[in-house]
């Protein structure tokens, strides 16, 4: 586990736990990205009680699938808002909606990161031609 990741792959695995503690919800499984990372995803699996499946999919996890009593599931980011949700302070159509609205943001500032160093580029090219 000496990945550069392994922060992101932590915080995501105790978030998930919290989610999982905490939830109004019944807890059915989690989603876990492909990576090289198979222990994280044995001891995962060994700790929670799962059997684990030997396929070579193991990784951080990036969605905790959550059911009600109707039989609906949520897919959920572990996130503060996926807790939140999870414990029923927000509904699943706020939890959307700000998921979408964090997107956007990381969408614009990416953007506007690239314009400044694309500004600064021209802006040295200009003082030394």
């Amino acid at each position: 586990m000496c990945s550069p990741f392994h922060f992101i792959e932590q915080q995501a695995f105790e978030m998930s736990e919290k989610i999982r503690k905490e939830t109004i919800y019944k807890f059915v499984n989690v989603e876990v990205s492909e990576s090289s990372n198979l222990e994280s995803q044995k001891s995962y699996a060994h700790s929670n009680g799962y059997e684990y499946n030997s396929q070579p999919r193991a990784g951080y996890i990036t969605k905790v699938i959550l059911v009600d009593e109707k039989g609906a599931l949520f897919p959920v980011e572990p996130s503060m808002d996926g807790l939140r949700f999870a414990k029923g302070e927000i509904s699943y159509k706020e939890y959307n909606k700000r998921q979408k609205k964090e997107t956007i943001n990381l969408v614009s500032v990416f953007f506007v990161a690239v314009g400044l160093i694309g500004l600064v580029m021209l802006t040295v090219k200009w003082y030394l031609v």
